[in-house]
């Protein structure tokens, strides 16, 4: 199972420390994400022109906030940057990030997300003379479109209801589960969806490579290490978008408890109300041999797994020293798996 870090740096030059570190260190990938203070692409570019060994991607770009030749343009060009290492993660974002922060038009996400990608691939395809295209959602027409060939990038889509999930399986390359993605949902809920998505589109099941994401916390103060971890969970409980994975885990309870403290503020009200059973299920957490012990849980099911630093409640300083942490947990595994020649 491969291990990669997801980047949340705000600082560039920061970022782009970490990012080579990263590579230094012996971690497999390292992804960047979309957000009102970060672009994803530009995020990807400079991990791409940072690094010499390791896969970089989003996890993940907002799929909708950019015109489809903008998309198409920035994959050629990142396909130059790091041949082979580049992985492009689209998804839908919710409704209101589309609305209030993009400005977009997002209905039908799972569609539009599925029509997006084929006018990618078709994009990318395309090399002179006239192109047309005309689709449900978006439409595109030059009398003359010259590209110079470069590698389709892999396209990982995300999802967290059943029908987005099942895009994986209908036209992606790769799934990349959200932070909350339990293993008992990600064999209950995603594997069912990307199931029924390769059925449909007639593909077997290595066409698609499955990623998740894990919140995860190291510190030998297995205390601090489950704040952070527990006030990352509380911070995704009060987003209704995931309410499928609390349902399925029968936590309603405690989410409507921190999503209250949350709409007043109160951080150690939602600290107190993210259950063991709910940390047990969503995050892992503790010293690097009780993290790397978690971790097994994703096996048999991840091809790869993406340590997520919490975010939510920690100052700079602390995350950066998690994120280096957890930089260096990655490379003690691999450095063992080296010395015992276990891939």
């Amino acid at each position: 199972m491969r291990l990669g870090i997801l980047l949340l740096e705000e600082d560039m030059s920061a970022f782009c420390s970490l990012a080579r570190r990263a590579d230094q260190t012996g971690v497999d990938s390292a992804w960047t994400i979309e957000y009102y203070n970060r672009n994803s692409l530009v995020r990807l570019a400079a991990m791409a022109a940072t690094t010499t060994r390791m896969t970089v991607g989003t996890a993940v770009t907002a799929a909708f906030a950019r015109a489809p030749l903008m998309l198409a343009t920035a994959a050629a060009d990142l396909a130059t940057i790091a041949p082979s290492r580049v992985v492009l993660g689209l998804g839908s974002s919710t409704a209101r990030m589309n609305s209030d922060w993009y400005g977009t038009v997002a209905d039908h996400p799972a569609p539009r997300l599925e029509e997006l990608i084929s006018l990618l691939r078709q994009l990318n395809a395309h090399r002179s003379g006239p192109f047309t295209y005309e689709g449900r959602f978006y439409a595109l027409r030059f009398a003359h479109l010259e590209r110079l060939p470069t590698e389709p990038l892999p396209i990982y889509t995300a999802g967290v209801n059943a029908r987005m999930v099942e895009v994986a399986g209908r036209a992606a390359d790769g799934f990349v589960g959200h932070p909350l993605a339990s293993r008992t949902y990600l064999d209950k809920i995603a594997t069912p969806a990307i199931d029924a998505g390769l059925q449909r589109s007639g593909r077997d099941a290595a066409s698609v490579k499955r990623v998740t994401q894990v919140i995860t916390a190291v510190d030998d103060d297995r205390l601090a290490a489950r704040r952070r971890a527990a006030l990352q969970v509380a911070f995704y409980s009060t987003v209704k978008t995931y309410e499928v994975i609390f349902a399925l885990h029968g936590f309603a309870d405690e989410r409507a408890r921190i999503r209250e403290a949350f709409l007043q503020g109160d951080k150690e009200a939602m600290l107190n109300a993210t259950s063991d059973a709910m940390l047990a299920e969503m995050a892992v957490f503790g010293s690097r041999d009780e993290v790397i012990e978690q971790l097994d849980r994703y096996a048999g099911w991840a091809d790869e797994v993406i340590l997520y630093p919490p975010h939510f409640g920690v100052t700079v300083d602390e995350l950066r020293k998690e994120q280096a942490d957890l930089i260096d947990l990655i490379g003690t595994v691999r450095a063992g798996t080296r010395r015992t020649g276990k891939g």
